[in-house]
């Protein structure tokens, strides 16, 4: 198994960083990139690497808003990482889903939140055990898309507009800025 993983900024950018896999942290699905926070055509999976921490490429930082080094987040495209390196990427950002939901039902110790962490890799695991590496791929693929849409089907039943927020990511517009709209 690889423990490198290659990231950009944006789900489109053509510079490229090459990071161990225990650098990168906070992973999830998403749909608006680091720095400029443009929108991509779908979620791609991210997370979070200090921007001096690269051990060969660039990134589109340049360091100029503050002093560094910065936690910035990045994209990790499926083109330039090989199957097994995303899939274990992956399966960490749903793991880290369910940590989030069951964290928003109460507060969670760090052992609680690890001891979740792991039931939920060992659950997919299972689920994923005996396909191919491209198979599990297409399939944490289409639950990130379903997560997506789940949001924002709820959402859209609520009769609630949906606003990103950088620290909180997709969210419902807060009541103090509804009577701006």
């Amino acid at each position: 198994m690889e423990d490198r993983v290659w990231v950009r900024r944006q789900w489109n950018d053509y510079r490229d960083a090459l990071y161990k896999i225990d650098d990168v942290d906070g992973l999830h699905w998403r749909s608006v990139s680091g720095g400029l926070n443009l929108r991509s055509p779908r979620p791609f999976l991210m997370g979070y690497v200090w921007c001096d921490g690269m051990l060969m490429g660039e990134l589109a930082h340049s360091c100029r808003h503050g002093r560094g080094p910065h936690k910035i987040l990045v994209c990790i495209p499926k083109k330039t990482n090989s199957v097994e390196v995303f899939v274990e990427l992956a399966l960490g950002a749903e793991a880290e889903a369910v940590v989030r939901r069951a964290r928003s039902n109460g507060r969670l110790t760090r052992e609680q939140a690890a001891k979740i962490r792991r039931a939920s890799v060992a659950e997919l695991g299972a689920t994923l055990s005996g396909r191919t590496p491209r198979q599990q791929l297409a399939e944490l693929t289409h639950r990130a898309m379903l997560q997506s849409k789940d949001i924002l089907e709820r959402s859209a039943r609520r009769g609630s507009r949906l606003v990103y927020d950088r620290n909180q990511g997709i969210g419902e517009i807060p009541e103090n800025l509804k009577s701006r709209l």
